[in-house]
This record gives C-alpha cells, structure tokens and sequence, in this order.
C-alpha cells in the first residue's frame, strides 16, 4: 500500500469539509492519496456513462447527506457496479444503530465528521483497504474451490446435523439426471427423490434420508455398494461412503459428507463378464476344448470378446 497513489473519490455537497479532508490527507503522507470531489449525487450518477471512472478509483468517501439526497442510496449504485472497493460513509451524526446498519448495506466503514483526524482518517482507509482485500482473496479462493469442487468426478453431499443438504456437487447432479427444474424439488423432499437398495443384503430402504442420517453408523468410512432409483425412473449403481466432519466453531456443528461413485458401467461389465465366462466354460465343454491348445482357446476368447462387445473397453 506504500508504493502506489492511493485515489479517493469524495462525494459531498460542503466544500469546507471537503478542504478538511484534503488537509488531513496532506498532513498523512503528501502525494500519497490524490482526492476529487463531486459535489451532488446527480453528478456523481451522470459519471456512470463515463467508461472506467470509478473503477481508476481505490476508495469512495461519500457524506450520508447530500444535500436532499442520502448518501446510502449512491453508496448502493456504486457497491452494485463495483465490488472490490472500500465505501465510506462520513456523517455529522453518532448514530450507532444506524451506523451498525450502514455495515451490513456493504459499507466498509464510517466516520463522524467532527470526531476525524488525520490519523483516525488515515487508519479507517488503511484497515478498509486491507479488509476488502481480505474479502476478495476470500471470494476469490472460494470461487477457485467451488470450481474444483465441481470438476471432481464423484458425486458430493454435504448434510448438517439438522439433515438438511447444504453444498452439492455438479458430479451429484449428473448421477441422478437432476436439473434446474428438479433440484429445488430435491433439495426440499430430499427423502421422495431417492430410494436405496443395498447390494449386500438385498434390503430395500424406505427412503435415502433414513439410511444417511438415522443408520449412518452403519457406513461412516466403510463404502457400500447399491443402487439409487429416482422417481424420475432413472436409476444408478452406485459406490457410497460418507464422511463425519466435526467443526470446532462457535456452532460446534456436525456434518456428514456423502461421496458417490457412479458405477453402472463398472457393474454392467461385470455382469457381462460373468455371462462370457460363464458361455466360454460351456463351449469349452460343448466343443472339447483342451488348456493345450492355446489356439483354439485364443479363437473361442476372440469370439466372446465381439459378442460382448468389451473389446477395447
């Protein structure tokens, strides 16, 4: 933050504070913050025509009153087009509640006009550059694992301990043939989506839900095999394991993560190799096929192959 011109744009309709703040910057560090000033929130909109002018902007100064206008309202056109950089409100007013509501509009910070100094100036501009850098390497970083998050090929199922589904992957979607159309339905009726039947012991469950939240113990780390049935007629085999993830937060919450592989390919080669080995050691019988001919057994292998097609799967 040392190395470059910090560029402030000042919205204010008093120009005696505007000389104020000007001073204060000065007596900071000279030549490090260059400052223009709008003097009207009409004037401040007309500049939206003009290509890039706020974007060359590091930080907004914009007085809560300007005159009849508020100065909130121009602080919301501006978080709207721009969402990386630092808006502050200066007010005549210590108003603490409304100050505490100014935050949560997207404002970074705020500051009573007849309680700044040059150095409570320099450190709310310094601290809201530094916390909206903060925020975009935060939204950045997520936006990064949400896209890595969606590229990975297993289906991904996040459930909190209220049993309701909080994060989903692409991957997820896609095993179920679920869309935009359908996933809001899922989302809230999760259990009227989705039947599982277990492979190993043939138990159809009544719905998913019971088996990931009342039986989870049954699986947590060890994977199963089974196949998932949508009401939508389409069904999956599947691979499915879950995870328990404790966060040691304030909430000190409980989550369980459901991974799905989808193996319909995988099982439907099995059985098809079942039948073909089953077909070669009846045509090895049928025709006398001995393990000494490796040419004839070689033939017969070829055959089964074509038929099922699996060769060069």
């Amino acid at each position: 933050m040392d190395d470059y011109i910090i560029n402030i744009l000042y919205v204010e309709d008093d120009e005696d504070d505007v000389l104020i703040v000007r001073d204060f910057l000065e007596d900071i560090k000279p030549g490090k913050y260059h400052l223009d000033w709008i003097s009207s929130f009409s004037e401040a909109t007309k500049r939206f025509d003009e290509y890039g002018f706020f974007e060359k902007y590091n930080v907004f100064l914009i007085d809560y009153k300007i005159g009849p206008d508020n100065g909130v309202d121009l602080a919301k056109i501006i978080r709207s087009k721009i969402e990386d950089k630092p808006i502050i409100i200066l007010t005549g007013f210590p108003d603490f509640e409304k100050s505490a509501n100014l935050l949560s509009k997207g404002i970074s910070d705020y500051l009573v006009k007849n309680e700044i100094s040059a150095s409570s100036l320099e450190r709310t501009i310094r601290y809201s550059l530094l916390r909206m850098d903060l925020e975009c390497n935060l939204k950045n970083k997520k936006e990064l694992l949400r896209s890595i998050y969606n590229t990975i090929p297993s289906g991904i199922c996040l459930i909190n301990d209220k049993g309701e589904i909080e994060e989903i992957n692409q991957a997820f979607l896609n095993i179920f043939n679920l869309n935009c159309e359908t996933i809001n339905e899922f989302y809230s009726n999760f259990d009227s989506i989705l039947k599982f039947k277990k492979f190993t012991d043939k138990c159809n469950y009544k719905e998913t839900k019971d088996l990931l939240l009342d039986d989870i113990v049954l699986f947590v780390g060890k994977p199963i095999e089974g196949r998932f049935i949508c009401v939508n007629g389409k069904e999956a085999d599947v691979l499915l394991s879950c995870s328990s993830i404790f966060l040691k937060k304030e909430d000190c919450r409980n989550y369980s993560l459901i991974t799905i592989v989808d193996i319909t390919k995988q099982k439907l080669a099995e059985v098809n190799l079942s039948i073909m080995n089953h077909s070669l050691e009846e045509k090895i019988k049928k025709y006398g096929i001995q393990e000494s001919d490796p040419e004839a057994m070689l033939d017969l292998l070829e055959h089964e192959l074509d038929k099922f097609h699996i060769m060069g799967s």
